[in-house]
């Protein structure tokens, strides 16, 4: 197969698949008399594990390794993703059942309790949450942790979340205000900041830890993933907070 056909049906551009040849991935013989790639069955077999491997999330890395790895249990890695997956489904038909519920409510054909509304889009942002900081939050406070936090999100009412959700608003809006009046965090403005911030944890942990709290507000400077995040309502704010958090405890 030429690289025009095999182009065609993987549908993957000739530079996709050439860079694969760079690689080394791909291993095509060249035809004697026009010079033209001929890609074999091994090559076309290679090429579908890449482009499938690649759909279930593995990093280009992880891709080559498992290629050129005899040894490795591919078997093993792939249960894995297929767990992940599953479990990924699972959350999207949560939301989608309550989409379908949502629908059927807004024309009047059914009823619908507020636990209902709400539990699809509670259930997706638990899902999101542990697939991005599961592993680091268990390493830096223990699983019993974790599992409490994750408890706590789980069991909140409808109200409970609004007031969460209202609360991460109110902690940006009042450290805002704080800069704009000079970015003191022993003001008014930034201490209530840093008071919504304790309360925000209390919620989203099921308890509260002073210690860990410090810790938290120091990995929003030391992890840029954090800092941005509050840096981009304004640039500052990660900086701010911490200040405030422990100009609060340490007078508390």
């Amino acid at each position: 197969m030429r690289i025009d056909e095999l182009s065609k049906i993987a549908n993957v551009s000739k530079r996709t698949i050439r860079y694969y040849e760079e690689l080394g991935l791909l291993k095509p013989i060249r035809e004697t008399e026009s010079n033209y790639r001929i890609y074999q069955k091994k090559d076309i077999d290679t090429l579908q594990h890449i482009l499938f491997y690649k759909r279930l999330g593995f990093e280009l890395d992880d891709i080559k390794r498992l290629i050129r790895d005899k040894s490795v249990i591919k078997t093993v890695e792939l249960t894995k993703h297929l767990k992940a997956l599953e479990k990924e489904k699972a959350a999207i038909e949560v939301l989608i059942n309550t989409v379908r519920k949502t629908i059927l409510y807004e024309k009047g054909v059914i009823d619908m309790t507020n636990q209902e509304k709400f539990e699809g889009f509670k259930q997706k942002m638990l899902d999101d949450n542990e697939k991005q900081y599961k592993n680091e939050v268990i390493k830096q406070y223990g699983e019993n942790a974790y599992q409490q936090s994750k408890n706590a999100f789980s069991k909140m009412s409808e109200q409970d979340y609004k007031a969460f959700e209202q609360l991460s608003i109110d902690i940006i809006t009042y450290l805002k205000k704080a800069l704009h009046e000079g970015g003191d965090p022993t003001s008014m403005m930034a201490q209530k900041a840093a008071k919504s911030h304790q309360l925000w944890l209390s919620q989203a942990w099921g308890s509260y830890d002073m210690d860990a709290h410090l810790n938290i507000v120091d990995m929003y400077l030391s992890d840029d993933r954090f800092k941005q995040y509050y840096d981009q309502h304004q640039a500052g704010i990660a900086q701010l907070l911490r200040d405030a958090v422990y100009h609060m405890l340490i007078n508390d």
